[in-house]
């Protein structure tokens, strides 16, 4: 896909519901998929392909019975989706520009500790990436990028961090019709701002502690 294949020619056609809004904020949520929601043109987000735009629809004959697909095009891929009455978690609209912003939000905030197993560490990490949360994979980016930063990540967080990030990006992208490259900077400033909050509470919990020891002995 070309560069200029990037431009959101229009927005997308999908009416969003209470019940997509809250897939888009903190997903967990099935909803009902219908081959009316999206037409060619339209943006969405799949948990695994990330963003793509619908080329066209198409009928395919699968075990003798023809069913009604969209053809959707990444940057990097293509793919087919059932569209007609499918229960969905992991297909979403784009996000809106005050959604995007309210992800990168809570990029900036200090990280939060994810656990020190690694096992239990890719639980989490495999269920935020098996649905479609635009927040929860934000908050995920940062406590990930947190750890990274001190050595802890082993290479499968790694592969996942990246993952995320370029997802990240690429809808970013799509929504601001903006190049990755000065959106990439962006996301590096928002988690920089994140390590320095985490860096000031560092300190102003040991100067507690300190004080605290202080006043106990």
């Amino acid at each position: 896909m070309n560069k200029g294949d990037w431009k959101r020619k229009k927005p997308s056609g999908v009416k969003e519901s209470v019940k997509i809004k809250e897939i888009i904020l903190e997903g967990g949520t099935n909803y009902l998929m219908t081959e009316e929601m999206y037409t060619r043109g339209d943006w969405l987000v799949h948990a695994h392909y990330g963003v793509g735009q619908v080329k066209r629809k198409e009928k395919k004959n699968l075990e003798g019975v023809k069913k009604v697909f969209l053809r959707v095009k990444t940057l990097n891929a293509e793919y087919w989706l059932p569209v007609k009455n499918t229960e969905v978690s992991h297909i979403r609209p784009l996000a809106s520009e005050y959604q995007i912003k309210k992800a990168i939000s809570l990029i900036r905030k200090p990280p939060s500790a994810l656990p020190k197993n690694f096992k239990d560490r890719r639980k989490d990490i495999l269920e935020i990436l098996k649905g479609v949360s635009l927040y929860s994979r934000a908050k995920m980016i940062r406590d990930l990028h947190s750890i990274e930063i001190s050595s802890k990540t082993n290479y499968s967080d790694k592969v996942s961090l990246q993952k995320m990030k370029q997802q990240l990006l690429n809808e970013w992208s799509v929504i601001l019709d903006e190049d990755i490259e000065i959106l990439e900077e962006k996301l590096k400033s928002a988690l920089r701002i994140s390590m320095d909050k985490k860096e000031v509470g560092n300190m102003e919990n040991g100067g507690e502690n300190q004080n605290g020891q202080g006043g106990s002995s």
